[in-house]
């Protein structure tokens, strides 16, 4: 199999991911609080978030509003053209904080904010992301949810994701300010998967995180993540979208091109739009014999 130069790699994806301090694209996961409405649930579950957010909003109640901020976030990132979705995010936001106003103790709704601030940040520059304390506010927020919920898997990624992106982006600098080292980041990922084995979203963002990272051990680790994911069935909208975009990540990964993968890495930690479907080839031949997959934009979730 073609490779990417691993020395190379993290040096030559380090501009297209400046300010990316937030835990971005985390939020994704089935629905698991009974308050909003059945038929809000339903519409989450089937791939229209957009509606799910606005009939949850009108519950008015603490978990009702923290689950209408968690399908907006799904909406602005799945459904929304790329630089459309800051409404979208400023909406979530507020959702997310008017649900803490009325719970303080409310988890849902405090991981929801957290992955708000991460789609902030990451459109900033990293000074600019550094003043505006969203890293300090996120990390509040994963650790209050720690203390009162250790099994917590996707407070447990978001929180391996909030170290590895300063890291990453920080260097010994962030690293120092912020308390964050890769071992610490990877370690939390591996006990989300030990908590949630069978949550593709959870392995995908850790695979993403390892491609970014760049390392020979990490690419290994995230293409054996993504063959993971694509070997099950997806059983909701959310879980095929993010089937499709390991499929397109890990073809990314055997191109063997940086050229192919710089971009997809770019999109798929949200600074840049997707890719045309054709700029990828399809996963699990030689480079000379691919043939392009026609992936759906539901299945990729392409900017419409």
């Amino acid at each position: 199999m073609n490779r990417i130069d691993a020395k190379r790699a993290p040096h030559r994806f380090g501009p297209l991911l400046a300010g990316l301090f937030g835990c971005a694209l985390l939020f994704w996961q089935d629905p698991v609080s009974a308050e909003p409405s059945e038929q809000a649930l339903a519409l989450y579950h089937e791939g229209d978030f957009l509606s799910a957010a606005n009939k949850a909003e009108k519950s008015e109640t603490a978990s009702a509003l923290a689950f209408a901020a968690r399908a907006l976030l799904t909406e602005a990132e799945l459904r929304t053209p790329y630089g459309e979705r800051g409404p979208l995010f400023d909406r979530a936001m507020e959702l997310a904080r008017q649900s803490l106003r009325l719970d303080a103790a409310m988890i849902e709704a405090r991981l929801q904010l957290v992955a708000a601030l991460g789609f902030k940040s990451r459109a900033m520059e990293g000074l600019e992301a550094h003043f505006s304390g969203y890293p300090e506010e996120a990390r509040a927020h994963l650790d209050y949810v720690l203390e009162e919920d250790p099994g917590n898997a996707l407070a447990h990624a978001m929180l391996g994701s909030w170290n590895l992106i300063i890291v990453r982006k920080g260097g010994a600098f962030g690293a120092a300010v912020y308390g964050a080292d890769v071992e610490t980041g990877i370690r939390h990922y591996e006990t989300a998967l030990t908590l949630a084995p069978g949550n593709a979203l959870i392995a995908y963002q850790y695979a993403l995180q390892c491609a970014a990272l760049g390392t020979p051990d990490k690419l290994r680790r995230a293409e054996e993540l993504l063959e993971g994911i694509l070997a099950r069935e997806a059983d909701s909208a959310v879980e095929e979208i993010v089937t499709g975009r390991a499929g397109m990540l890990k073809a990314a990964l055997e191109s063997g091109s940086e050229r192919v993968l710089e971009p997809i890495l770019a999109a798929h930690l949200g600074k840049a739009a997707m890719p045309k479907k054709d700029a990828v080839p399809a996963a699990g031949r030689a480079p000379a014999e691919r043939v392009r997959k026609n992936f759906s934009k539901d299945a990729i979730g392409a900017p419409r």
